[in-house]
Order: C-alpha cells, then sequence, then structure tokens
C-alpha cells in the first residue's frame, strides 16, 4: 500500500468517526470505568493514531468557532449530557474564542483512553479520547470529566437515614453526594468516609459536618482519584469515643 494510499484511509476513516460522532451513536449511558480500563505506563502514538485523536477533538473545536453549539454538543458522551445541559453547556462556551485553538499534547492514559491538551486563545483546555475497542467509535469529553450517575442507593442505622443521590467522576477527583437524614432527638456528626475505586484504591477524606435532631441535610465528599471509579464508598458517623459508625454503599454499574 502507498502512502497516498494510507493517507486516504485515514482521512475515510476521521469522516467515519466524525460521523459517528455527529450523530449521536451512542443511545445509552455508557460504562465509563470499563471502557477506560486500567492505566498504563509511558505508551507512544503513531503518526496515524495521533491525527485521528486530533481531528475528532479539532472538529469539535471548530463547530465551537462557528458558534455551531448544537452539533458541538451532539459529539460529547451521553453521560456528559445527563451532567450538563444544553444551555448550561452553551453559556460555558460561548465565552472563549475557540477560532484560535490548537492541539499541544496527547498523552496515552490507558490502552483506549487519551487526554488531549489544547491552548484556546492561551488558555489552556483539557480533554479525554475513549477508543470503544468494541466498536471502534470514539466517546469525546471535555474538560476533566470522566463520568456522571444518577443513583439511589439508601441504608439506615441508629437514627441516620442515608441516601446516595449521585456521583461525579473528573480524572483527578471523585465527587459523591448524599442525602442525610436524622431521625432522632440528637445531633449527629459526620466524620468522614472512605472510597474503595475499580483500581483497588482505597481513599480516604475527613470531613466534619453536623446534622441537627430532626433534619435533612445534602453533603458531599470529594476523594482524590486518577482515572478511577467508585465501586464503594463509606460513610463514618462519630460516636463519641467508641469506634465510628460505618454506612456502606455498594454502587453497581
Amino acid at each position: 500500500m502507498n502512502k497516498i494510499t494510507k493517507f486516504l484511509l485515514i482521512i475515510v476513516c476521521v469522516l467515519l468517526v466524525i460521523y459517528f460522532f455527529v450523530n449521536g451513536y451512542a443511545s445509552k449511558n455508557e460504562n465509563m470505568a470499563y471502557l477506560v480500563g486500567n492505566k498504563i505506563g509511558g505508551g507512544e502514538l503513531s503518526v496515524s493514531e495521533y491525527y485521528s485523536i486530533a481531528q475528532c477533538v479539532e472538529t469539535y473545536q471548530n463547530y465551537l468557532a462557528e458558534r455551531n453549539y448544537e452539533t458541538a454538543y451532539k459529539m460529547l458522551n451521553n453521560n456528559y449530557k445527563e451532567y450538563i445541559s444544553f444551555e448550561e453547556f452553551k453559556n460555558k462556551v460561548s465565552k472563549k474564542d475557540y477560532a484560535k485553538s490548537v492541539i499541544t499534547d496527547i498523552e496515552v492514559i490507558t490502552a483506549t483512553t487519551f487526554h488531549v491538551k489544547a491552548d484556546v486563545s492561551g488558555e489552556k483546555e483539557d480533554y479525554t479520547i475513549i477508543i470503544n475497542s468494541e466498536n471502534s467509535n470514539f466517546l469525546l469529553l471535555p474538560e476533566s470529566f470522566l463520568d456522571y450517575r444518577k443513583s439511589s442507593i439508601k441504608t439506615s442505622k441508629n437514627n441516620l437515614n442515608c441516601e446516595l443521590i449521585d456521583y461525579l467522576v473528573n480524572t483527578n477527583e471523585t465527587v459523591i453526594h448524599f442525602d442525610i437524614t436524622n431521625e432522632g432527638n440528637e445531633e449527629i456528626k459526620i466524620s468522614g468516609g472512605k472510597l474503595y475505586t475499580n483500581l483497588d484504591d482505597q481513599v480516604e477524606n475527613d470531613i466534619d459536618v453536623t446534622i441537627p435532631a430532626k433534619t435533612k441535610k445534602e453533603i458531599s465528599m470529594s476523594f482524590e482519584t486518577n482515572y478511577a471509579f467508585p465501586n464503594k464508598v463509606i460513610i463514618y458517623r462519630s460516636n463519641g469515643e467508641k469506634k465510628n459508625i460505618e454506612y456502606n454503599f455498594e454502587i453497581e454499574e
């Protein structure tokens, strides 16, 4: 195969990828933990791989530069669109000048996942490109976003009702939101939590939140993670000098 034929095949592949992007090939939320996979040390891209990944991001940026926000929004992963509405997205991106943007680097994170760095009119911007190995389609995620899920995992113990309502996974952190209801007659203190991830990480974070008697309160916990997704989270309730009371939440994809 000569160089011209090979180059034309690459162009055709890129155009097909863009077609799937714009026409919303994914009709449901993706299992992001499965698609991202395990991190690898190092890794280099071939010229054709670099070009294909860069072309996807540049196409997205071109739509933004043309103020074609609806088409740009269609290119994004469904999990992101569950988290950010079109109006929120439009309000955010319309403040930047994407006519002056350039890809500065592409970093290999896993066998399927790539961190794309860009310069947009002097401001740094990040993207994640994930290749679905089952169908070779690309997923595009802006900023540090990786996943968002609504949930309704409940547990109760000793006059305290806890519900995990949703969680947000970024490349560098996982944020989990809870509704906590104190049905007792005395205040209750939440002292922290622990997160277990799909990479077998265990991450703890201390907080100091008081739930007054007969009160419902929404709280959030942030855990430092690195391209990892939650499998289980524990809330610690302070119990004086005794061992903390634990509230466990098993997270299923």
